[in-house]
């Protein structure tokens, strides 16, 4: 005998929107890890008296950044499986909580390293000059990110999706 299924409980789907979140922040995990690399291999080569360029890096980027991008790399690998795991509500707050704090760091990474040091580096004229647009985009592009995924997780759609109560 056939049963009538309760066509008004539709079972959720996870929203489109949710998906590419979250692989772009899979994908920040990696450029994260990336940095945290980066960020150890320069503290090391600049240790003691070397040419220009690695102390100077070395005392910009050896110190605040390896904890922080190891933390962050971290977070938005746990972060990203369980969006694709699970619709629980602290995903949500996680979620928000990360952005808040991504866009902290890369505003502070953007007037600190970019546009307080880099700058002075780039002003000299034996620097390629390109690499100044490359530097924009680096410390604009996770800013954009951040507060795209704040704005699109405050949906109803989203919130829903997420378990939470919408304000609409």
């Amino acid at each position: 005998m056939l049963r009538k299924v309760n066509t008004s409980e539709k079972v959720k789907q996870r929203p489109l929107g949710v998906t590419l979140v979250a692989i772009l922040t899979l994908l920040s995990s990696l450029v994260l890890f990336l940095l945290f690399g980066l960020c150890m291999a320069l503290a090391g080569l600049g240790r003691g008296s070397g040419p220009y360029p690695i102390d100077w890096l070395n005392y910009i980027l050896g110190n605040p950044l390896i904890p922080i991008s190891a933390f962050l790399s971290a977070y938005a690998f746990f972060l990203s499986i369980g969006m694709f795991s699970q619709r629980k509500r602290y995903v949500w707050y996680a979620s928000e909580l990360f952005w808040v704090i991504t866009i902290a760091f890369f505003s502070w990474w953007g007037y600190y390293i970019v546009w307080r040091y880099l700058g002075e580096w780039f002003s000299d004229s034996r620097a390629v000059y390109g690499y100044q647009y490359g530097m924009i985009i680096v410390t604009l592009l996770p800013l954009a990110y951040g507060i795209g995924c704040l704005i699109y997780f405050q949906t109803a759609r989203v919130k829903d999706y997420f378990h939470l109560q919408s304000l609409a």
